[in-house]
């Protein structure tokens, strides 16, 4: 059977204070700044590419249950890009408004308990 190559660094390339050469001290910290700026490069993304999804979530004491109010249902429909934005109706679970975009009026339905918005 053979035996495998060990590589060893020679004792010559050892400088008197016992430090390994400046060759290789210099690709082992090269080696770790390209691990680390590839592992920024995996991190990070682009915001444009990410879709925009916020839900606001507002106490409801009476019931002790998480849910919308009107007012940021209607803020919710306005960041679509719809100006300006009435309230049709603020029911407990659905909460409808009137909403214009390029001169069109349309209709928006937002469940109080998830945040979805519907137009219809």
């Amino acid at each position: 059977m053979r035996r495998r190559a060990e590589f060893k660094i020679p004792p010559q390339a050892y400088v008197r204070s016992g430090c390994p050469p400046l060759e290789l001290t210099t690709m082992k910290i090269i080696t770790a700044l390209a691990i680390i700026a590839s592992l920024f490069a995996l991190g990070s993304s682009d915001p444009a590419a990410e879709a925009k999804s916020v839900k606001f979530r507002i106490k409801d004491h009476h019931h002790d249950n998480w849910k919308l109010s009107c007012n940021t249902a209607r803020h919710m429909v306005q960041e679509q890009g719809y100006y300006p934005v009435k309230a049709k109706s603020c029911g407990p679970t659905v909460y409808s408004f009137y909403a214009t975009r390029k001169g069109r009026t349309y209709i928006f339905r937002v469940d109080s308990r998830t945040g979805f918005i519907t137009r219809g």
